[in-house]
């Protein structure tokens, strides 16, 4: 009984530190910016918008979800869903992309991931999003 009890125990102190273990780096936000201003001959192929953002959430859970913000002028227009999920094997990611399907990847360049989600080969290159933590991120 005594044995039962220690494995028990044993059993329960383990699970906390296998919930510990860190995400996968590719879990967060990452964004990338675009302006016309500063490379103007990319305007025809933004849909002629000025500047523009998005912003991809890759969960826990393998969902990838996005965040854009495009503006043209005065006019602003966003858009949000879910892009598509990730997987990563064999050190590798793989990235689905919701009605496009399989077959597009990602990778990281030092800090900045890079990843696929046009229908050509174009890889972007996405920074890392860090959270606002309001203990330090605010001065007074």
């Amino acid at each position: 009984m005594k044995k039962l009890i220690v494995i028990i125990l044993a059993l329960a102190l383990i699970l906390p530190v296998v919930s510990l273990a860190d995400p996968d780096p590719i879990v967060g936000s990452w964004y990338v910016f675009y302006n016309a201003s500063v490379f103007p001959e990319t305007q025809s192929w933004m849909n002629n918008n000025d500047a523009g953002y998005w912003i991809y959430i890759f969960d826990e859970s393998g969902d990838i979800y996005y965040y854009t913000m495009m503006r043209s002028g005065l006019v602003f227009t966003p858009q949000s869903g879910q892009i598509g999920k990730w997987i990563k094997k064999d050190n590798e990611y793989s990235i689905s992309k919701l009605g496009y399907g399989e077959g597009f990847r990602a990778y990281f360049d030092g800090t900045d991931l890079f990843a696929q989600f046009g229908i050509n080969s174009t890889f972007y290159r996405l920074r890392r999003m860090d959270a606002f933590d309001p203990y330090n991120d605010m001065k007074y």
